[in-house]
């Protein structure tokens, strides 16, 4: 009785849930398939058919079977009758709690003020991230990725409980600012160890899966680091940071008692820079941040703008406050209708990511147009909001699409730490690049005209030093982004528009085609299938949308 009991506790899966890699006998295989379906029949679900959710169900559930801890079994339990499992909910916790060394730079500005300049503070920062990054990726190739999480969430907690109680001229000087800020850029960089762990599941199923998380866990942590920013100068010691270690303490217990698929595996050697030419969307696309990145110190200055516009910190941080509430509200509407459109295809993804403009467009238009048009204007303030939310749309629309087209956990590893490096040795040059564009137009972004080694105050020189300097760089990266639309849906491994042909391009059949079928010239049929074929018309109809192959079989 208790051995039917474990077994019966066991097979207690949703068709949903998520995979994770475990080896599994055959008698084992069949009798989780049999189980799995006489479940679905009693809840009302049509039979699982194919084969890649069937996989899911057998080796999330073996896996479970071999899991003695009792914390582990219950991480791998499904989140609120969802399709996401606990462990993922706790490493995208982790995530949006991740070491952001962007919030700590506001929190000791005022000290380090007086060792460093504000570009210097940009450079050593950034240079730092991408160094981090290629140190992170080698750590992957010999410590597993649930000690790698760990002790990045640890190293956050020395940072945010060691640096406030450092003394007020500890930071007077140069070289303990500058450590201090490289190794913050290297902690920083650590945060994609998160966002790749959370789908340790098929990534040729990760597309549909990612869209909404993505942007939910983005638009999270983008929240609350504007949080952070604002609220940094004000905060006093208390009870928040013993909170917030405690809930980090928390997190890394859970990491550490993580399944066997996050404590066993290290990033193999693989092919992945021979392969490199093929993955065309992902160059496009990292070749895109880069460019946008160059003239990061000329459109990112929102707050500053704020502030030259007449309202008070107090109000700036207000502003903030509300931005960021309204940031999580909006993405995650934006991406959920996505991820319902995408149900035929990638295409509204596609379209979306290729064709969205980077936000750093309209911010820079935004300050040269309204910076200075009224006194304490709310529709500068509303305009910068858009941009915001636009900017960060387009960061979490471009690193899910390439964990999709990447469409491979290692690859994915490899792929984003190397592209988040060279983004970041961009972001980090980019006080030097946009003074060398603007400087032909007598103003400059990051260096006064009239006070040497002091940012520039002057708001219609600021202006127009942001518009010549940003404006340039993002045109071209829009253009290189539009350049990766033509091989989005050839680089999308599993979707219905593959048709007849296997993710791999071999032909699924011995005889079959594809044709593009327009949902209008299937609205007469009831939606189903007989081997491949359209049934007769009928008075429902059960799918509109319609889909992008017919296959024909005649076997």
């Amino acid at each position: 009785a208790r051995m039917v009991a474990q077994q019966m506790q066991v097979l207690d899966i949703k068709d949903d849930a998520e995979f994770l890699t475990q080896t599994v006998t055959e008698q084992r295989v069949h009798a989780i398939m049999r189980e799995t379906m006489a479940q679905d029949l009693q809840r009302g679900r049509s039979k699982v058919k194919d084969a890649e959710t069937l996989q899911r169900n057998i080796c999330l559930a073996e896996q479970r079977l071999t899991e003695r801890s009792d914390v582990t079994q219950w991480l791998m339990k499904p989140l609120a009758r969802t399709q996401y499992l606990r462990i993922h909910a706790v490493i995208a916790l982790s995530y949006i709690i991740s070491p952001d060394g962007d919030t700590m730079l506001k929190a000791i500005g005022e000290d380090a003020s007086v060792s460093l300049t504000d570009d210097v503070w940009h450079q050593i920062f950034y240079l730092g991230v991408a160094f981090g990054s290629l140190l992170w990726l080698g750590l992957s190739r010999a410590v597993p990725p649930n000690l790698l999480m760990a002790s990045s969430q640890l190293a956050t907690v020395l940072f945010s409980v060691l640096v406030p109680s450092l003394s007020h001229g500890f930071f007077a000087n140069s070289v303990a600012v500058s450590s201090f800020l490289a190794l913050n850029g290297m902690l920083s960089a650590s945060r994609l160890l998160f966002i790749i762990w959370n789908f340790n599941e098929d990534f040729h199923g990760g597309f549909q899966v990612g869209t909404r998380r993505v942007a939910l866990i983005e638009s999270c942590r983008s929240a609350l680091a504007g949080i952070v920013q604002a609220t940094s100068t004000s905060s006093q010691p208390g009870v928040a940071p013993i909170l917030f270690s405690t809930i980090i303490l928390t997190l890394i217990i859970l990491i550490m008692l993580a399944p066997a698929c996050y404590s066993l595996y290290v990033l193999p050697a693989t092919n992945f820079m021979k392969e490199l030419k093929d993955h065309k969307v992902y160059l496009f696309l990292i070749a895109s941040m880069c460019l946008n990145g160059l003239g990061s110190y000329a459109w990112n200055n929102s707050s500053y703008w704020m502030q030259l516009n007449g309202f008070t910190p107090t109000e700036v941080t207000i502003i903030q406050l509300v931005q960021s509430a309204v940031l999580i509200v909006v993405l995650f509407a934006l991406f959920m209708t996505l991820h319902r459109q995408s149900i035929w295809g990638p295409w509204p993804m596609c379209d979306f990511t290729c064709l969205i403009p980077p936000g750093s467009l309209l911010y820079a238009l935004a300050f040269w147009e309204l910076g200075n048009l009224h006194y304490r204007s709310y529709t500068f303030v509303a305009v910068l909001t858009v941009a915001w939310i636009v900017d960060v749309a387009r960061f979490a629309a471009f690193w899910t699409s390439i964990l999709t087209t990447l469409a491979n956990k290692w690859y994915a590893i490899i792929g984003s730490f190397i592209g988040f490096s060279f983004i970041k040795v961009c972001e980090g040059v980019s006080p030097l690049v946009v003074h060398l564009i603007a400087i032909g137009w007598g103003v400059s972004p990051t260096w006064s005209q009239l006070v040497p080694n002091s940012p520039e105050t002057n708001l219609a020189a600021l202006q127009k030093a942001t518009l010549v300097s940003a404006i340039p760089l993002a045109l071209c990266a829009y253009g290189v982004q539009v350049m990766a639309r033509q091989y989005f849906c050839g680089e999308v491994l599993t979707y219905k528009g593959h048709g007849h042909l296997m993710p791999d391009g071999e032909p699924g059949w011995d005889s079959g085609s594809s044709v593009f079928m327009p949902a209008a010239s299937i609205e007469g049929y009831g939606g189903h299938a007989d081997n491949g074929m359209l049934l007769e018309p009928s008075n429902s109809d059960e799918d509109s949308d319609g889909s992008y192959d017919s296959d024909e079989d005649e076997d």
